[in-house]
């Protein structure tokens, strides 16, 4: 969205989640993490960045008129989003290469198609196949209200079931954005959606939620279908976080708070999250020669938000200024010729 139409109650929410991943990247102890309920509030980050990511996009949408999945899949459209995640990530990875250069240790640059280095480097490919998924989840809603959320919880619950059977490995199903369908969908209903929620499928809802938190970390019950590492921030858990949610996103009242510089770290977030990966791999010597864990994760969370917020002022121009060039050059229009040529040529060839 231009800044014209912010939301600015998203990017202070944004900007709480950022803070919650620079916490929980911290070494924490199991111990620590139980004692101050981590599954209930830091756990939610990503959850609630998925519903905020549909949220917003489903607005884009409305903004940009975008009526059809071809309008959706239009070469421009794509590729103006791939941009705007890849340009950032192979900022941050450049640094990650340097630091590892000067520090003499070998580094597979292939790994920049897996996020990079570092805590949260699914992030990236996440949401890579969330712009392509993305366009399937928000017609299913628009058409069939909230069937349409039902049908992507349950195509949620379909993947889980599916990974079970066929023993996906975590270091795959981490990557896959199928995990956050629901999550997903469930952003994109409440931007868009008509029919209301019963209040007592939102209370069934957040019971649930509460009680699979508490089996999992705080009971060891070690989950059949979904996989038990992520179990906490799985659509299961979700489950509590989705009615606090749909009562936040439906309050007008709380649509107008305002918070200057929660604001800007939450339009930051994602170089701030980049920033926190580099920062977690390469500068740990910084908050591990501090022995207070408040005063440690206090330093985490000035560093990151600092220079996530140089990052995000520096990155930003040179984002825009290539889109800018791009459609200046119409480099889109042109490379979208191209496409469909080869495609109709493929054709012609088969006949």
């Amino acid at each position: 969205m231009e800044d014209t139409e912010r939301i600015h109650l998203l990017d202070l929410i944004k900007g709480i989640l950022i803070i919650f991943i620079i916490i929980t990247h911290y070494n924490w102890t199991d111990e620590q993490r139980r004692m101050m309920l981590f599954p209930y509030w830091i756990d939610m980050a990503v959850p609630v960045f998925m519903i905020i990511s549909g949220y917003v996009y489903a607005l884009s949408y409305k903004r940009k008129k975008i009526t059809s999945l071809k309008d959706a899949y239009e070469y421009k459209e794509i590729a103006s989003k791939l941009i705007r995640y890849s340009v950032p990530l192979l900022m941050a990875f450049t640094f990650e290469v340097f630091l590892y250069v000067i520090s003499g240790i070998k580094i597979d640059l292939s790994c920049v198609l897996t996020g990079g280095i570092g805590p949260g480097s699914f992030y990236y490919p996440v949401m890579i196949q969330f712009v392509f998924v993305y366009p399937l989840i928000y017609f299913a809603i628009k058409e069939y209200d909230l069937k349409g959320l039902c049908i992507c919880g349950i195509a949620n619950i379909v993947f889980e079931i599916a990974k079970a059977i066929y023993e996906m490995p975590t270091s795959e199903y981490r990557f896959l954005v199928l995990r956050y369908i629901l999550l997903i969908a469930t952003g994109c209903y409440l931007a868009i959606g008509k029919q209301r929620i019963r209040r007592p499928i939102l209370y069934i809802s957040m019971l649930i939620g509460i009680f699979w938190q508490y089996a999992v970390y705080y009971l060891n019950y070690k989950p059949v279908i979904i996989n038990e590492t992520w179990a906490t921030t799985s659509c299961i858990s979700a489950l509590y976080i989705i009615p606090i949610c749909v009562s936040v996103f439906s309050s007008k009242k709380m649509m107008d708070i305002r918070f200057g510089l929660l604001e800007l770290i939450g339009r930051a977030s994602f170089n701030i999250f980049l920033t926190q990966m580099v920062y977690f791999v390469g500068a740990k010597v910084i908050y591990k020669a501090i022995q207070n864990i408040w005063i440690s994760n206090l330093v985490n969370i000035l560093i990151c938000c600092v220079v996530g917020i140089v990052f995000y002022m520096i990155e930003s121009r040179i984002t825009k200024g290539l889109l800018h060039y791009f459609d200046k050059k119409n480099y889109f229009e042109k490379r979208l010729k191209k496409i469909s040529k080869k495609i109709g040529h493929a054709f012609k060839d088969k006949r």
